[in-house]
């Protein structure tokens, strides 16, 4: 009897030091004499702004599916959707029932707040690597990919616009109420699809432009627009142009019409990708802000720039 429970200690214990050798003992990441650890995307990767993923999808009282969003209907703690390929550097790893969640950092998304991925997502790799491959794609190509996301809903945080369909699998529905309905109504939100405004320009040019507008500001090269009317501004622009300030852009796709997502449209139409006129878009924006040459937090009027990156 000692010696079967001695086999079967020892099977034990080399099916834990296999399982941490291979990578997969998620309780053991971290431990590894202080190196830097990190985890490549193998899917476009939500990338939130709290440690507690699970909960944004699931009630823990009631364990029924849910869509935890704001009065305003966002998920606020998406912060972007992190590209195929993505380097991220593991900081901490946290375990929900059997998901676990990792803190992490990424170049590709600077932030002053704590980021987290559910590990699903990625896998871990032993040595740095490069990271994806962040090639700007020519300007024809980013135009006919923004103007094919038009029609598509405004989501916050957004910038895979045809949505993440294994999250269904990673935090799947289940038999809930009125199943059906439930999928009919949230599918879209919960698979994140859509994109928001400076999310389709980032998918459109694969992740080389920054991904939020306080940075985007500052892209590129600057146009010289102050004091200039509406008309004379229309003389200097060119497709792909962006009139931007911090907390909105707007793309000029061509002389004639913008595209851009909105949450919701000043005419009461439904937020979401829209391409509209030019100059009607400019005089509405110049009514309200000052064009500038260079963009400042710091001051107290409402502005606007336009950058060229190409």
């Amino acid at each position: 009897m000692d010696v079967l429970k001695t086999k079967v200690g020892i099977l034990v214990l080399s099916i834990i030091l296999l399982v941490q050798f291979v990578g997969l003992a998620d309780d053991n990441i971290g431990v590894n004499d202080g190196e830097e650890q990190y985890f490549r995307a193998i899917l476009p990767t939500p990338v939130y702004s709290i440690k507690e993923i699970p909960s944004l999808y699931y009630d823990y009282d009631t364990l029924q599916p849910r869509i935890k969003t704001d009065e305003k209907g966002h998920i606020r703690e998406l912060e972007y959707i992190a590209l195929k390929d993505t380097k991220f550097r593991f900081i901490n790893s946290y375990k929900f029932g059997r998901i676990y969640v990792y803190e992490v950092e990424t170049s590709d998304y600077p932030s002053n707040k704590k980021l987290y991925i559910d590990s699903n997502f990625v896998v871990r790799c032993l040595k740095d690597f490069p990271g994806r491959d962040k090639t700007m794609p020519p300007r024809e190509d980013i135009l006919a990919s923004i103007r094919s996301m038009v029609g598509l809903p405004y989501r916050w945080g957004g910038n895979y616009a045809d949505g993440i369909e294994q999250l269904l699998k990673f935090y799947p529905i289940g038999d809930c109420v009125n199943r059906d309905e439930f999928i009919r109504k949230n599918k879209k939100i919960w698979t994140l699809e859509g994109v928001d405004c400076s999310g389709m320009l980032y998918q459109a040019a694969n992740g080389a432009t920054p991904r939020n507008t306080s940075q985007l500001v500052e892209y590129g090269e600057g146009l010289d627009i102050e004091g200039l009317g509406v008309e004379q501004i229309l003389q200097k622009l060119e497709p792909l142009d962006l009139i931007v300030w911090s907390g909105h852009v707007v793309v000029v796709y061509d002389k004639e019409s913008v595209i851009e997502s909105r949450p919701r449209y000043s005419d009461g139409g439904k937020g979401g990708v829209r391409i509209h006129s030019l100059k009607k878009r400019l005089k509405d924006i110049i009514s309200t802000r000052k064009p500038v040459n260079e963009y400042s937090n710091s001051s107290k009027d409402k502005q606007f720039v336009i950058r060229r990156f190409l």
